[in-house]
């Protein structure tokens, strides 16, 4: 099974979206937690799949470079979107209207 970056990180994005949001949630909240949920992501899939792969420390390392990159760009160009998003916040998640 082969995913694309995009894909094997949805779940952590998604949540990272949720969490920009989030009425009142600090950004650089959300940004770490992006980074430790891609690292989660990561050691899930080291210990589901790269261990019967013989380059399996690799495709670790690989996986953890991503998910690093993944939480600098948000950290370094996220803050019009964060803004946009705290915008419309109630409560909970944004609701657009």
């Amino acid at each position: 099974m082969t995913y694309t970056a995009s894909e094997f990180f949805e779940p952590s994005c998604n949540n990272h979206d949720i969490c920009y949001q989030t009425c009142g949630k600090p950004k650089s909240s959300c940004d770490g937690q992006l980074g430790a949920d891609d690292l989660a992501q990561c050691d899930y899939a080291k210990y589901e799949f790269y261990e019967i792969s013989e380059h399996g420390d690799v495709l670790y390392e690989h996986c953890t470079f991503a998910g690093a990159e993944l939480k600098f760009g948000v950290e370094l160009l996220g803050m019009p979107y964060y803004k946009e998003d705290q915008k419309c916040c109630k409560p909970g998640p944004c609701v657009n209207e």
